[in-house]
């Protein structure tokens, strides 16, 4: 199977969910209130946060001793581990339940459903990681649409028998998880079993290089995760519930974006690895960096230019969170970016660099947040999460390149992406048709040319059905 029918298999699932999680938007903008709408995204951003911390990284170490460690042995390694830290923090939870309900304005027991999330989510996410890594990408999309499709019906029987209240969004989100994973759990232990090449593997692992591995990831994955959410969090401190719930609207139109991102990250790993041990493996990263940049770009601008017809999606109580669509829409384009341009990273197992890099973004963001939002508000956090993810993709470019330097036009490439930066910051205050034609003039050029210049390798690939 060649690369693109494995994409495509990935991608099913990716866009189905995206396109759901897309659909149920001007659903839940339409019973929801802002200040519930706010209220429920609050708590699944910092549930995410508790869930990557309880899962140490060791996913990704699961993916990357996959090939010389027996799938089974190594799956009951990192299971027994991650229940082990799940209880731990969870008893931290429960110690400090009286703080955490506060947080969220006390109505309800949020500490016990905080520790339901964090089981279900890595559950969930242990399923996903097993199937990306036996290539099996319909299941994986079976599953992933699975997901969304459940809290989806749930959502609307909750609230359709009960009350429009954010509670139930929360209650979604964790059948959500369940359901899909129990199907899977069933499936992998079947797909694991009928490996032929089992015998001729490790059959052990120290938990040391488990852990090792992962939890620099961990740490970076966490922190990443505390950057795509801090906004939210900084935000609650400063700006009303219902403020909030304008924000998070205009913030899951820009995470529209995820559908190309999920796409691609659910096979990028794996194929990076495997392709790594080729002789033309850097010609081959470099085209794919070309095609998702073009993409991402192209998307960016669609998403950027058409921001006024997003009010009829939102409703009326939502019609505020147009301006701050632009500059939300870049957290998407630039992470999902630096997960290519950062793979020399990850091959020469530098996984704490991704630590020190998001450490250093983190730190920037939290001080342009408060500057930002005592003096522009709402938008104020939105130009921040650009920003910060224009220096994410900024960092892991160079570090990325230093360690493996495959990129080829790199002064194209950057040019592009301070274009679109700027694109979108001025959308953010004008609604100029001329200025906005001439960017996207510019930005498709520049497109072009990037194209034109690697047109050799390009052609000699989709003859050969890479």
């Amino acid at each position: 199977m060649n690369f693109l029918k494995k994409l495509l298999s990935f991608s099913i699932g990716s866009f189905g969910s995206g396109i759901i999680a897309f659909v149920s938007i001007p659903f839940l903008t339409r019973v929801l209130s802002p200040e519930e709408y706010g209220s429920g995204m609050l708590f699944i951003s910092v549930a995410m946060v508790f869930s990557n911390i309880s899962i140490l990284g060791l996913d990704q170490s699961y993916a990357r001793f996959y090939d010389r460690i027996n799938p089974r042995i190594l799956l009951k390694k990192i299971s027994f581990i991650t229940f082990f830290s799940i209880i731990v923090l969870s008893l931290i939870v429960i110690i400090n339940k009286s703080f955490i309900n506060s947080f969220f304005n006390n109505k309800y027991e949020y500490a016990y459903l905080l520790i339901l999330f964090m089981f279900t989510q890595n559950l969930f996410r242990y399923t996903l990681v097993i199937l990306r890594m036996e290539q099996k990408g319909y299941l994986f999309s079976l599953l992933y649409i699975g997901q969304r499709l459940t809290e989806l019906i749930f959502l609307v029987i909750f609230i359709s028998l009960f009350s429009a209240i954010h509670l139930y969004m929360i209650f979604s989100s964790i059948l959500g998880f369940i359901l899909p994973s129990i199907i899977g759990i069933f499936i992998l232990n079947q797909l694991i079993t009928k490996r032929s090449e089992l015998s001729i593997l490790e059959t052990s692992v120290e938990s040391k290089s488990l852990l090792k591995f992962g939890v620099p990831l961990m740490m970076s994955t966490v922190l990443i995760t505390i950057l795509l959410n801090i906004d939210k969090v900084i935000l609650s401190f400063f700006v009303s519930n219902f403020e909030l719930g304008i924000y998070t609207s205009a913030l899951q139109i820009a995470l529209s974006l995820n559908i190309i991102q999920s796409a691609f990250n659910s096979f990028w790993v794996p194929y990076a690895y495997t392709v790594s041990q080729e002789e033309n493996f850097k010609e081959k990263f470099n085209i794919i960096n070309i095609f998702l940049t073009l993409i991402m770009v192209v998307v960016a601008i669609i998403l950027i230019h058409f921001k006024g017809a997003f009010s009829i999606l939102l409703g009326k109580e939502f019609k505020d969170s147009i301006n701050l669509i632009p500059m939300l829409v870049l957290m998407p384009v630039f992470y999902t970016l630096s997960e290519t341009v950062s793979i020399g990273i990850n091959l020469y197992k530098k996984s704490y660099l991704h630590l020190r890099i998001s450490l250093f973004v983190l730190i920037f963001q939290t001080i342009i947040l408060v500057i930002l939002i005592k003096n522009f508000n709402t938008l104020g956090a939105s130009i921040s999460v650009g920003s910060s993810f224009l220096l994410l993709y900024v960092l892991r470019l160079f570090t990325g390149q230093k360690h493996l330097n495959f990129i080829k036009n790199t002064k194209i490439l950057f040019t592009i992406i301070i274009t679109l930066y700027s694109y979108a910051l001025v959308e953010s205050f004008y609604d100029n048709a001329i200025i906005s034609i001439m960017f996207i003039v510019f930005m498709l050029f520049m497109l072009f040319i990037l194209l034109k210049k690697n047109t050799k390798f390009i052609t000699s690939q989709f003859r050969r059905k890479v």
